[in-house]
């Protein structure tokens, strides 16, 4: 049993950091060095210990050191609020990242899995500018502030990673994290919007995102077990009202948009293959994503292995 005297205050979000190309969520060392003097806590109870570790001074954990005394976790504590401490066995497309907050390392068998926890609010200092470009206009950034914020506060509720102790991962499979680094323009964008989120009906939005599309939106349908009508606010429209005739459902007009342009007798249905196969061919000059790498592209091979390609995408599906 457990006993809440007080409201949690919710203002710190769990996030396990994965090794460099987001291969695995475990490392087989860890190596980090921080900009200020940091408690290291190693150990539990009244076996654990504190040693210090000094500003600019490197410090590399394996699953065998000692550090781990009788534990399996190892807490690494900034002496100053600004405090950051960088992986330098980690590689993103900023660099070496670093981290504010506090870090864990537990040890996992024969690895490490590296938490950070950090103030949710300068998490998304680093969400932000790695899931749209810092030089969008402010108002982007702010609508993007809130969504990040909300899928945040959603996960902090309901953790996605329990087994691991933590919220989430700093990867595309939750949202990107510290890949590129803080920037003066999303930081205010975060600050602006301090504290907002997005509610329906007295539950957390389903703030979902994407970088760019095919000219075509769509509603929670797109994950197969989802039903269109639990989030309404998703609808699944074409991108601009000059494709009024896109639809995805026969004798269905396509949401807010169709107010603007009625939709056309000569529909063409995107869940036909080749009305789909057909749209994507087009050129479509006039969707504004159309300059994007990925709004419209080809991936050759010389040799495709079909049965390696199956399974690959069936373990994917999973």
């Amino acid at each position: 049993a457990a006993l809440v005297p007080r409201e949690e205050k919710m203002e710190k979000i769990r996030v396990l950091i994965k090794n460099t190309g987001y291969r695995s969520a475990l490392h087989d060392s860890v190596t980090l060095q921080p900009d200020c003097i940091c408690s290291v806590l190693t150990g539990e109870g009244e076996n654990g210990d504190e040693i210090q570790l000094p500003a600019g001074e490197t410090l590399t954990v394996t699953a065998d050191s000692p550090l781990f005394g009788s534990g399996d976790r190892i807490r690494i504590e900034p002496g100053i609020q600004t405090g950051h401490i960088s992986l330098t066995n980690v590689e993103r497309a900023q660099g070496i990242p670093s981290y504010r907050g506090s870090l864990e390392l537990v040890k996992s068998e024969d690895k490490i899995a590296v938490i950070n926890e950090v103030l949710l609010e300068e998490y998304l200092y680093a969400v932000v500018p790695s899931e749209m470009p810092a030089s969008y206009p402010l108002e982007a950034l702010k609508s993007q502030a809130v969504c990040a914020r909300t899928y945040a506060y959603s996960k902090m509720c309901r953790a996605g990673l329990p087994s691991y102790g933590a919220h989430v991962d700093d990867s595309a499979g939750f949202q990107v994290y510290n890949n590129i680094e803080e920037n003066a323009e999303t930081t205010r964008a975060v600050k602006e919007t301090k504290g907002e989120v997005l509610y329906y009906q007295n539950e957390l939005a389903q703030t979902y995102y994407y970088s760019t599309s095919c000219g075509y939106g769509t509603d929670v349908e797109i994950w197969g077990n989802a039903d269109a009508e639990s989030c309404p606010y998703l609808m699944a429209q074409a991108i601009n009202s000059g494709n009024m005739d896109l639809t995805i459902r026969a004798g269905q007009s396509d949401g807010a948009l169709a107010v603007m342009a009625p939709m056309s007798d000569q529909a063409r249905i995107l869940t036909d293959e080749t009305a789909f196969a057909g749209f994507l061919l087009e050129e479509q000059l006039s969707f504004y994503e159309r300059e994007e790498p990925w709004y419209r592209w080809i991936y050759s091979v010389d040799r495709l292995d079909e049965e390696a390609f199956s399974a690959a995408i069936a373990e994917r599906y999973a």
